[in-house]
């Protein structure tokens, strides 16, 4: 029902309706009442465009609107592609997935939920040191020791050790229980290991080892150093053993020579009507049977303290003993028929006849 006051005199209506009316023309009033006398007002927008659930309405100014497809309620959650807000309140339980680096301007230390190591200070958020952790104006920093071994160099923290004490300060050096840090290629990580542990099982396996008993002499093997009881040293008597033959080009004994055994020197034979004195010629014998020998002696320059034995085994024939070294005695030295024997030693300028 509604209750209609009469302002237009052509309509010819002052009162209440209490029946169905339609009105064919334009109805104007002053204003609109129920039968509560509640004022009827006209409908702010005439028109929604783009209308869908939930979205939000704009005016467009014009007594019509627009449901904005980017910006929904559903009644819990407001969405849109880009919110701002002059001012949020709240505990900002729901809001997630904000991007430090989207915020600008400061955001106050107490309304930051804070860990371990962290606190407010005059609104700041400020950092607690502890540890070997200082803080400075310019951040953060760690308190290292002067003397530890390890350094910052620009921004990072390196092993420095020019900066540790040497192990042999105070009359101190490496025990086996001291330590080493080392990368464990094979595992992938730091491991510690002590300096008898690094002797034993890598150094050791890396440096020839002293073979054979004690006293034995040490050669190169076909696997690193080598031993064997026939040659030996008695450090006692100051000895050296040898118990098989020494070959050698030149022997210099500064000393007494004591020979605990028999002498054994070379001796030859020679049958051609030359024989040129061999290097490792002692004793020579010439046998003449079939013709006459010419002994060449070598230089008594290269031969210093040499000494030979020439002797002529047989009657038959003669022997000539000849040198290149001006000397009346054997500059040529003969032996007819018959048996003959002499000794000769170079001074390292001549032949000379010792015997």
């Amino acid at each position: 029902m509604a209750y209609i006051k009469n302002t237009t005199p052509t309509l010819g209506i002052d009162g209440v309706i209490n029946e169905d009316k339609k009105f064919t023309g334009k109805v104007t009033a002053d204003s609109f009442e129920t039968t509560a006398g509640e004022c009827i007002v006209p409908a702010a927008i005439t028109k929604i465009e783009n209308d869908s659930d939930n979205r939000l309405l704009t005016s467009n100014g014009d007594g019509t609107a627009t449901a904005e497809a980017t910006l929904v309620f559903d009644g819990l959650t407001l969405s849109g592609t880009d919110l701002k807000f002059a001012t949020l309140s709240g505990d900002a339980k729901n809001i997630t997935n904000i991007n430090g680096e989207n915020i600008t301007g400061k955001i106050s230390g107490n309304n930051i939920n804070l860990s371990s190591g962290l606190y407010v200070e005059n609104d700041a958020l400020q950092t607690r040191a502890s540890g070997g952790i200082s803080v400075t104006e310019d951040g953060l920093s760690l308190d290292l020791s002067p003397r530890g071994g390890l350094s910052l160099t620009g921004e990072s923290l390196q092993v420095d050790v020019s900066t540790a004490r040497g192990i042999t300060e105070k009359g101190q050096n490496i025990q086996d229980a001291d330590l080493l840090l080392l990368h464990d290629q094979s595992r992938g990580d730091t491991r510690s290991t002590t300096m008898k542990n690094f002797y034993e099982g890598y150094l050791r396996t890396k440096i020839p080892q002293a073979a054979g008993a004690l006293g034995h002499v040490q050669f190169k093997g076909p696997r690193g150093l080598s031993a064997t009881n026939k040659l030996t040293f008695n450090e006692t008597r100051n000895i050296l053993n040898v118990a098989g033959t020494t070959a050698t080009a030149a022997l210099s004994v500064s000393g007494t020579t004591t020979l605990e055994g028999a002498v054994v020197a070379s001796i030859v034979t020679a049958t051609s009507p030359t024989y040129a004195v061999d290097a490792q010629d002692y004793t020579i014998l010439l046998d003449t049977t079939s013709n006459n020998i010419d002994v060449v002696l070598p230089s008594a320059s290269k031969n210093e303290g040499r000494i030979l034995n020439i002797k002529k085994t047989t009657a038959q024939n003669n022997i000539t003993i000849t040198t290149s070294e001006q000397n009346e005695e054997i500059s040529t030295l003969q032996a007819t028929e018959g048996l003959f024997s002499c000794s000769l030693q170079s001074d390292g300028k001549k032949w000379w006849l010792i015997a």
